[in-house]
């Protein structure tokens, strides 16, 4: 009787564990949202340096050029570290499977 309670028990963990590592890999699937607020971003920070330094007006191509080029590094960096995490959300998935 003691064995099928902790049997029960672990059962019922192990679907806990799986039920939040789904959630976990759901969260971090890419959205819309978050596309939108990547290029509201990308507009606020040039709008931001091209009212802090009005020189950028002289030659806009070529400091727009730079700034969007540091924007994309950064954004390339957090899209790479979200990727990470889902893939170790599904690798936990898939490792904790009988």
């Amino acid at each position: 009787m003691q064995k099928d309670k902790a049997m029960a028990q672990w059962c019922l963990e192990e679907q806990r564990r799986q039920q939040q590592h789904l959630a976990t890999f759901n969260n971090l699937r890419p959205t819309w949202k978050s596309w939108v607020a990547r290029l509201l971003s990308n507009l606020l920070v040039v709008l931001l340096l091209q009212a802090m330094y009005p020189e950028v007006l002289s030659e806009p191509v070529l400091y727009v050029l730079v700034i969007l080029i540091f924007a994309q590094g950064f954004d390339m960096h957090n899209q790479h570290k979200r990727i990470n995490k889902r893939i170790d959300a599904l690798y936990s998935l898939l490792s904790h499977k009988d």
